[in-house]
């Protein structure tokens, strides 16, 4: 295994750990932080599927094929929510179907004067095995880190055009698995996904998740095994770190998350006012995205098409990693060795991280913006 191959050749994570550890009252900036000097310690390239637990959350879940499905989400559209329940301005929108997503990642889509706009991906498999209806949106274009995330997981992309026209190797990618494992619903439009009548274009378009996973061959089956979990409380002893900011450079894309230990989740924020998402593009009742992990993944983005401010993201090779859970900080790290694997997320003595049961976050931060924590 690659894995074992360069650790038997002393192949260490050149990372380092260069932050005081934050106090429950004390404020502390991270950017442009040095590589910490983290070795990996018993971590494998692969791990064994447990019965009867999600590879994605850890949780019970029907046996069945792993085959997660991944969407693009435009977070800045969707559904205008009113100011009376959440306090929030006019401008408030809610997506929706982030209840079913396992995992939900934010990454650069473009590279602005201003800094960069974001776009999230949802990593949806729980609610496909046990059976449930599932829709999401508003669905968007796609970008290179989706390409990215989908070889990573190994499952189905579904997105709405994005990079017919941009010379990068991720399109190129993406061209390769067209309508096998990557649809497009600006190509192949289907009652797999449609266009909401009531919610402003373009950020109205509703994926049927559950018919995209039907669109699968026969016996297709994701490998792909991120995590360890842990079989009660992780991070006893750790540091206090309650409050988390991240500033992408663009003040429309300020995300932040706060710890709410009432129900052991970090409770998330689009610049001032609550992330929202409703269960179904037509449900008016909304809830505040929470998470049980948080995860800040440090990578590089560089444009390479001249044309399109489209950044390629590093997201092979080793890198510092903040990690939260349950309202404590680890200073930790990553690695992943390939396109088509898992990456690693370990703790401050190298040893993979055990996160909490539920769903995690994930931010593809670049190294030189600013991360917070309080």
């Amino acid at each position: 295994m690659w894995f074992r191959k360069a650790l038997a050749g002393g192949l260490a994570l050149a990372l380092a750990l260069g932050v005081c550890a934050p106090g429950s009252a004390s404020k502390i900036r991270l950017k442009n932080e040095p590589d910490r000097p983290i070795a990996a310690v018993d971590a494998a390239s692969d791990l064994p599927y447990v019965k009867g637990e999600s590879p994605t959350t850890g949780l019970p879940v029907r046996e069945g094929a792993f085959l997660p499905v991944l969407v693009s989400i435009d977070q800045q559209g969707g559904r205008r929510i009113g100011a009376k329940r959440w306090g929030a301005q006019a401008k408030t929108y809610a997506i929706w179907g982030a209840q079913y997503a396992d995992i939900v990642y934010e990454s650069a889509a473009l590279h602005l004067k201003s800094g960069y706009a974001t776009r999230l991906t949802f990593v949806i498999s729980d609610a496909l095995l046990n059976g449930q209806e599932v829709n999401v949106g508003p669905m968007r274009s796609v970008r290179p880190c989706h390409v990215t995330l989908r070889e990573e997981w190994q499952g189905i992309l579904a997105y709405a055009g994005g990079m017919r026209r941009v010379d990068l190797p991720e399109a190129r990618r993406l061209d390769a698995i067209d309508n096998e494992t990557a649809f497009d619903f600006l190509r192949r439009r289907s009652d797999w996904a449609w266009r909401v009548k009531d919610i402003k274009a373009p950020a109205n378009i509703n994926v049927d998740v559950t018919a995209v996973r039907a669109m699968a061959e026969p016996g297709a089956r994701s490998s792909a095994r991120p995590f360890l979990f842990d079989g009660g409380s992780v991070v006893d002893g750790l540091p206090k770190a309650t409050n988390i900011a991240l500033d992408w450079g663009n003040k429309t894309f300020q995300s932040s998350f706060q710890y709410d230990a009432q129900s052991g989740r970090y409770l998330r924020f689009l610049g001032k006012e609550p992330a929202l998402s409703c269960k179904t593009p037509t449900d008016g009742e909304e809830e505040q995205m929470g998470f049980e992990n948080v995860i800040i993944q440090r990578v590089r983005y560089e444009q390479k098409d001249s044309m399109m401010p489209f950044p390629s993201m590093t997201s092979v090779g080793v890198g510092n990693a903040d990690i939260f859970i349950e309202g404590r900080y680890v200073a930790g790290a990553w690695v992943r060795t390939g396109e088509d694997a898992r990456t690693i997320f370990l703790d401050a003595q190298g040893k993979e991280i055990r996160l909490k049961r539920g769903k995690t976050y994930i931010a593809h931060f670049p190294v030189e913006c600013e991360l917070t924590l309080e």
